[in-house]
């Protein structure tokens, strides 16, 4: 059974062959992330998230976060590496961020992300769009470029980006692409 924490811990995933998110077997200490929890995920594997979940923060930094159900994140979401894919739902609520830096390009795909809050992309950023994603920039929501980083859809199906919201180029001194 999938054991929540009762106060706000770093989590970390440990299982080396990937696997579903609500295990508790499969994380660092043995506990599901809960809504006050950091979740980390460092390794290159899959990890499945099959049923809604809410964390504080999440780090994902290699591998493919994954699964058809929604994933809230109410605090700092800092994407350094890996694929965020499955056909679910990831949601960025206002006052939280979504913080895409590191120097490799990112992949999501399919997937929805709901950004209500502040998502960033650094310098060298390639964030691409694939087989059906579509990405929700609300109102009062912020997309911010904050170097010369690209969202493209470059791998195929049909992407939708929705913008109610703000997107802005705060730094870098070349070309940010918004291209579909």
């Amino acid at each position: 059974a999938a054991t929540a924490s009762l106060h706000a811990t770093d989590i970390t995933w440990t299982n080396v062959n990937g696997g579903n998110w609500t295990n508790a077997a499969n994380w660092n200490p043995h506990q599901v992330p809960g809504p006050a929890d950091r979740a980390v995920l460092p390794l290159s594997v899959v990890v499945t998230v099959s049923s809604d979940t809410i964390v504080s923060n999440l780090d994902l930094s290699s591998g493919t976060l994954g699964g058809g159900a929604t994933l809230t994140v109410n605090g700092a979401m800092n994407w350094t590496a890996g694929t965020i894919n499955g056909g679910g739902t990831t949601v960025i609520p206002s006052g939280a961020t979504l913080a895409i830096s590191g120097g490799n390009g990112k992949s999501i795909g399919p997937r929805t992300i709901e950004n209500h809050g502040t998502v960033t992309l650094s310098s060298g950023n390639v964030l691409g769009l694939s087989y059906g994603t579509t990405f929700d920039n609300a109102s009062n929501a912020v997309m911010d470029f904050q170097g010369d980083a690209s969202l493209l859809a470059p791998y195929g199906g049909t992407n939708v980006f929705n913008n109610d919201g703000t997107v802005q180029k705060s730094g870098g001194t070349g070309v940010s692409t918004l291209g579909f």
